[in-house]
């Protein structure tokens, strides 16, 4: 890891000679669009005293990186870890128990494992790796806090890979990420909380997460409405975190019998790799699946990230119940408001933050 330290930048003069070579670079080789060209020319217009913020901010988040042990250890990598799944391989890490300063390496560093190796198996090996990897977490409080590890308990297991975390107690796992919950926002401690529950419940043993369950306060102003009047529960979550919304979404597809709705007319199958809420509409657009910008009854919903009042990250997806004369439209989705049942709601119309892939039977 290579970073750019403060006094190579001269704000007050507004003159980046460094930072400058170095984006031009990278620009030659990735395009001025890349959306990294596109924050640093963003930079570049603030204020010399936003600047300087920016600037101080930044060299303060990383100054760990400025001890040379570090930037040895994170200049080059060595691990190969696109072999682990390909080869018997043995690996291990040695952190200590009474020293929090590096932690936050370790928990790069299982981060890095997670998303190389289920990247790896999507695109080189449809969906699973050839050997299963297995990592057992002993000591796995003192490992620091891995980024979607909750979500990453209840999906691995459909790339071929496992994970074991080993605890003194069950309250160091609600000591990381409940009360280190990234942001302390009311809807993500709400929906870690239903996602330990559950797992805590089930003694980590089932990957695919629970049954799903319609709301039954929610049910009673919409049964009449609901698609080929069937109620919202059941379905294979195919691998999805248990309460998650595409979780809740996978399942009430399966229940019904729907695939995509190819552009020529196939059925295509959902796959247990669509993404985050706000990319389903992409992938089955890329699958070959029929998409736009109209609701439909029987069609998948995505919203985009930070719009109606999701995730900015990760945007939210539903199933369409019911297209009104009017125009307006029900939908039924999970963990809306952390709760993680099928729960529905009235949409008045669309806007730019949606999208639809439809579905058939």
């Amino acid at each position: 890891m290579k970073r750019i330290t403060a006094n190579q930048f001269q704000t007050s003069e507004r003159y980046y000679k460094l930072p400058k070579v170095l984006f031009k670079d990278y620009a030659k080789k990735y395009g001025h669009e890349n959306f990294t060209m596109r924050n640093w020319a963003d930079f570049q217009y603030y204020k010399d005293k936003t600047l300087d913020l920016v600037i101080a901010v930044t060299t303060a988040k990383f100054t760990l990186f400025n001890i040379q042990s570090v930037i040895d250890l994170t200049q080059k990598d060595s691990m190969d870890l696109k072999t682990w799944g390909t080869q018997k391989t043995m690996v291990y890490l040695v952190i200590p128990d009474n020293d929090t300063t590096f932690r936050f390496l370790s928990a790069l560093f299982f981060s890095m494992v997670f998303s190389t190796l289920t990247r790896q198996a999507d695109v080189d090996f449809k969906g699973q790796l050839p050997i299963h990897v297995r990592s057992y977490l002993d000591e796995f409080a003192n490992v620091g806090e891995i980024p979607d590890f909750a979500e990453q308990t209840s999906t691995v297991s459909s790339w071929n890979m496992s994970l074991v975390p080993i605890l003194q107690n069950i309250a160091q796992l609600f000591l990381i990420y409940w009360e280190g919950n990234s942001g302390d926002k009311l809807l993500e401690r709400q929906t870690r909380a239903s996602e330990w529950y559950y797992q805590i419940e089930k003694d980590f043993s089932q990957p695919n997460g629970g049954t799903a369950q319609s709301d039954l306060k929610a049910l009673e102003a919409v049964r009449g409405d609901l698609f080929e009047n069937s109620i919202p529960g059941g379905g294979d979550g195919m691998g999805y975190a248990y309460g998650q919304c595409t979780w809740g979404v996978t399942a009430r597809i399966n229940q019904l019998g729907l695939k995509l709705k190819g552009k020529n007319g196939e059925k295509i199958p959902i796959i247990s790799t669509m993404g985050n809420g706000q990319d389903w509409v992409r992938t089955a657009a890329s699958l070959g699946g029929e998409t736009g910008t109209s609701p439909q009854a029987g069609a998948i919903i995505s919203f985009a990230g930070g719009g109606h009042g999701t995730p900015a990250e990760y945007g939210h997806v539903a199933f369409i119940e019911k297209l009104y004369p009017n125009g307006s439209f029900l939908i039924s989705e999970t963990n809306y408001n952390g709760n993680p049942n099928h729960t529905f709601r009235k949409l008045s119309g669309v806007d730019s933050n949606l999208s639809f892939a439809y579905t058939t039977k």
